[in-house]
């Protein structure tokens, strides 16, 4: 299972980060989505699984909010209170 939470950074791009089951960090990817770039391996393809990400994060108003999403079951998770 791959869980991902979305954060803006600077210059209009947008942090991507990966987590496993038990919200243990994996990675970081950055997206521009208005140059439709990503660092991730899949960066020469047309698309990514991140540049898809940031879209669906940005559509639900759900960037920066605390909200993780589990790519594999399609599930939203509601942030944690600390």
């Amino acid at each position: 299972m791959s869980i991902y939470a979305v954060t803006s950074g600077k210059n209009n791009q947008y942090h991507v980060i990966k987590f496993d089951e038990d919200y243990n960090y994996e990675s970081t990817y950055n997206v521009d989505p208005y140059n439709n770039t990503c660092n991730c391996p899949a960066n020469n393809r047309e698309s990514c699984r991140h540049r898809q990400l940031v879209s669906k994060f940005r559509l639900e108003s759900k960037v920066d909010r605390g909200w993780a999403y589990d790519y594999d079951n399609n599930i939203w998770h509601e942030p944690t209170e600390e």
